[in-house]
């Protein structure tokens, strides 16, 4: 780092983050000034009087300037997705929030001033009474679990509203990746002309003429919002120059508002005004912690290379942006009450920035910024922004070695993705949909933290954390959830009537297909609730052909639908389990099905002998055929029953598979399973890595395991890895490592992300968390500080396994 990065640096505030109501104040005011309005004008008039009326600051040092809160490295409270209680606001305190009694009360006057209906409101006119759906919920196969309502009350408690920083709209939750190069080529003024132009145009003969003039409306004010903020930003900036008095500080300011003036209201013309544009847009994107950075080495590239090849800037001074801009993500945070927060341990947050892979027309695409943006990696440590490096079978190896030494480093990142599975995901037909041609599939990036998307072409809305393990305590306990007591399937019966595994199995697919199909009922309410609800003109706008269509991205149908996705949790130990019932039960015959449910009724208690022979039973993550088999025909039955399902936004389901942190919270409402789990025990991470300490065989056998799940049909597939930080000494084990992903993903794998520590230091940093609190981890598609994740994740990380290669 230089000076000016240090200083930056040390001033990141990771613990006792002050929260702020002024978006809220602004958001709340604007919803009574404009009762009338549509809901996407409103939505529109929001952003504007954001970017009028937010307060601004620039600090000293900073280069790319724009505040995502009205307090330095502060959160603001989001209107949008339930009320805040003062209870909700007392466990932020307790959970090392700053909230003083002045933003507790302004919060709780103005949701009783104006009432906030949310998302969840009116997902409850639809579920609550709804004995099928009510009761599905209330089991929590769809984290977080619903609270059954009363139904007189008509009222959905689940617990607190969200938080954020950034000034986009809260939660209009979506994974995509806008079309970043359409303002910096072209500028807020140049799209607005678009608009105006394709106003012109309606006649207002067609069905979606109306709705097309609303959301072309609402996008002209949406965009005019982003000139705005960047006129005020230069404006301050100019007021701070003429009062300062260090002369080095006065010509940055000056710089600052000369960018300002420019950007984003007109093209950028340099890679300073294209990464300053970079992050006004970012700021007015961010409606949640998903807000994708795109292929963020191609769109910068033409600036960076002009730039360069004018001799107008340098490495170190691209360097320092990318730095700059770094630091500037790790400030902006969208959470919500405790049950969330403990979804997103460590303010889990996924502005992922895709680097590598090729480009549309097939060639490589790895350039000088996409090594520049790996130092910004090593020589900037934050969790946040994550960095994903496509693998090509052109992607050079000193680009994969460059990524190698970052994670040898100690960053967590980047994650690595193979173009192979990811392309085939996008070409793959689907029921209505044909696939995409070649050159828009070699365009997508990482949306979230490992979901594929095509920049601009293609949308995820609806992407549940579904708790597979909880369908199989319900259907040992005859369809019955066992902590609520309700019943959310048809009976199963008498467990030792199924006299051959085959049936058992059979019967028990039967039921991964029903619950499987309430999963997609309850994905395609909430995207027709927030579409209807809460659209996001800004968003639209920038999609391709966005201005041209006129519609809300949750409106229009794209040429290839993944809008919502089936995404499993827990299945690798759903799949331990049926070959352990196959072995034990049905095979050798040591217990019936009823006697091993009892066994896990009474949480292996009394039955240590027998839990240790299931614990010493072959184990997914070695390469073993028979335990394998079932990963793979679970996710392939999986994928199967999803693609059966309408979507609301156009198409069938698809089929995604990341977990974020839901192992955790999801292994605390599964009871006792087969495969020796404790009630309440972690699941295992990700989506195609092994549990916990049980892969013993190396690296290439967890990789050759996971070679059989079929990920092409997949748009992610998360797998975790811990590598010994001795297995990285030298050039030539760092080649091995580089080959081993290469092989991986030549014969099918998706996706890996790796930690590089011991177990020596992580169980430091547990004793000691002050000596060791800028360590990093990767926990499930996003880094966090070691020590601010919840224990039972700091364990779930400590016994992973640290593979020597």
């Amino acid at each position: 780092m230089n000076d000016r990065i240090k200083r930056l640096h040390s001033r990141i505030v990771t613990v006792g983050n002050e929260m702020g109501a002024e978006k809220m104040k602004i958001n709340f005011r604007t919803r009574a000034e404009n009762p009338s309005d549509t809901p996407v004008m409103l939505r529109a008039k929001q952003i504007y009087n954001t970017a009028k009326d937010f307060p601004i600051f620039i600090l000293d040092d900073e280069l790319i300037v724009g505040n995502p809160a009205s307090h330095p490295w502060g959160y603001e409270y989001e209107c949008d997705f339930g009320l805040w209680s003062r209870e909700e606001i007392e466990y932020m305190r307790e959970d090392g929030f700053t909230v003083s009694k002045e933003v507790e009360e302004a919060v709780i006057d103005m949701q009783k001033t104006y009432k906030p209906v949310s998302q969840l409101d009116y997902m409850g006119h639809v579920i609550i009474g709804n004995e099928r759906l009510e009761n599905f919920l209330a089991a929590g196969m769809l984290l977080p679990p619903w609270k059954k309502a009363d139904k007189s009350s008509k009222e959905q408690r689940v617990g607190g509203g969200t938080y954020g920083g950034g000034l986009g709209l809260g939660p209009g939750w979506m994974l995509a990746a806008v079309e970043y190069a359409q303002i910096l080529n072209k500028g807020v003024n140049g799209l607005i002309a678009e608009v105006d132009e394709e106003l012109s145009k309606i006649r207002y003969f067609e069905r979606d003429d109306f709705e097309r003039g609303c959301t072309l409306q609402a996008m002209r004010v949406a965009l005019e919002a982003l000139a705005v903020y960047g006129k005020r930003v230069s404006e301050l900036a100019s007021k701070m120059a003429a009062e300062e008095t260090r002369p080095q500080r006065k010509k940055e300011l000056e710089e600052i508002a000369a960018v300002c003036a420019r950007v984003p209201a007109e093209p950028a013309r340099t890679f300073r005004e294209a990464i300053q544009c970079l992050w006004f847009q970012f700021l007015f994107l961010n409606p949640g912690s998903t807000t994708s950075l795109g292929r963020m080495d191609q769109y910068l590239y033409p600036f960076y290379k002009a730039d360069i090849e004018a001799g107008r800037t340098t490495d170190e001074e691209v360097l320092e942006l990318l730095e700059c801009f770094r630091i500037r993500t790790q400030e902006v945070c969208f959470s919500a009450g405790r049950e969330n927060r403990k979804r997103n341990s460590a303010g889990g947050r996924w502005y992922n920035a895709t680097i590598g892979g090729v480009k549309p027309d097939g060639s490589d695409a790895t350039n000088e910024l996409t090594y520049l943006i790996l130092d910004a990696v090593m020589d900037c440590p934050t969790p946040h922004h994550t960095v994903t490096l496509r693998i090509a079978d052109s992607t050079p190896d000193a680009i994969m070695l460059k990524a190698v030494e970052c994670l040898k480093l100690g960053r967590s990142m980047p994650a690595f993705v193979g173009d192979k599975s990811y392309m085939a995901y996008f070409m793959m037909p689907n029921r209505s949909d044909p696939g995409l041609p070649i050159e828009d599939a070699r365009d997508y990036c990482m949306c979230g933290c490992i979901d594929g998307n095509v920049q601009g072409k293609t949308r995820s809305c609806a992407i549940a954390m579904f708790i597979t393990t909880i369908m199989l305590d319900c259907f040992l306990n005859d369809g019955v959830d066992p902590k609520t007591g309700l019943r959310v399937d048809q009976p199963t019966g008498d467990l030792d009537a199924f006299k051959s595994f085959d049936e058992f199995y059979t019967s028990f697919k039967r039921a991964i297909k029903w619950y499987n199909s309430i999963g997609a009922e309850k994905g395609n309410i909430e995207s027709s609730v927030v579409g209807a609800l809460l659209p996001e003109p800004l968003y639209s706008a920038l999609m391709t052909d966005g201005i041209k269509v006129g519609l809300d991205t949750r409106k229009r149908r794209f040429a290839y639908e993944n809008g919502n996705l089936m995404n499993p949790v827990g299945m690798v130990n759903l799949a331990q389990c049926m070959y352990t019932i196959k072995r034990v039960v049905y095979d050798e015959k040591k217990i019936t099905l009823s006697e091993f449910k009892k066994v896990l009724d009474a949480n292996w208690e009394g039955y240590d002998d027998l839990r240790q022979y299931c614990l010493d039973l072959p184990h997914y993550g070695n390469n073993e055929p028979d335990v394998d088999y079932f990963v793979r025909d679970l996710y392939d039955y999986w994928a199967d029953c999803s693609g059966l399902w309408p979507s609301s936004l156009g198409g069938y389901q698809r089929t995604s598979a990341i977990s974020v942190t839901s192992h955790d919270p999801g292994g605390k409402l599964t009871g006792a399973t087969p495969d020796g789990r404790h009630r309440g025990d972690c699941l295992a991470d990700a989506c195609a890595s092994p549990m916990a300490g049980f892969d013993h065989e190396g690296p290439l056998s967890v990789f050759q395991s996971a070679m059989k799940i079929p990920a092409d049909k997949y748009q992610a597939m998360l797998m975790n890895m811990k590598i010994s930080p001795s297995a990285l000494k030298t050039k030539e084990d760092m080649l091995k490592l580089t080959s081993a992903i290469r092989t991986y993903f030549a014969n099918g794998g998706k996706q890996v992300q790796f930690n590089v520590v011991s177990a020596e230091e992580l169980k430091a940093a547990q004793e000691k968390p002050e000596e060791h609190s800028e360590l990093m981890v990767r926990v499930a598609g996003y880094s966090a500080y070691y020590t601010q994740l919840t224990k039972t994740l700091q364990d779930e990380v400590l016994a992973r396994t640290a593979h020597e290669l």
